[in-house]
């Protein structure tokens, strides 16, 4: 799903003052379940046509799926196969 600018600009400033109002002192570590929490939401804040439009170029400028699964955290093999075929589509 992609973002509108205004919802963007929104959300980087409730982040801005997140971090602006940040209290270290009372500040807990997260917990695992928290922290996978997290990461899920960053990622999905990254929309799914960047990230195939930055696979493509990559590809188009000689990148190796090896690379491009080690940017991801996969193995080559799995990169290729949950990206070479919408790659394949948009090209």
């Amino acid at each position: 799903m992609t973002k509108s600018i205004a919802e963007i600009i929104l959300h980087a400033e409730k982040l801005t003052a997140k971090c602006e109002n940040f209290d270290l002192e009372n500040a807990r570590p997260l917990t695992q379940e928290e922290s996978s929490i997290m990461h899920a939401a960053v990622e999905r804040g990254i929309s799914d046509e960047d990230i195939l439009a930055a696979f493509t170029e990559a590809r188009s400028l000689g990148a190796s799926w090896e690379q491009i699964g080690e940017s991801l955290g996969l193995s080559a093999q799995v990169a290729h196969a949950k990206y070479s075929a919408l790659i394949d589509k948009q090209g």
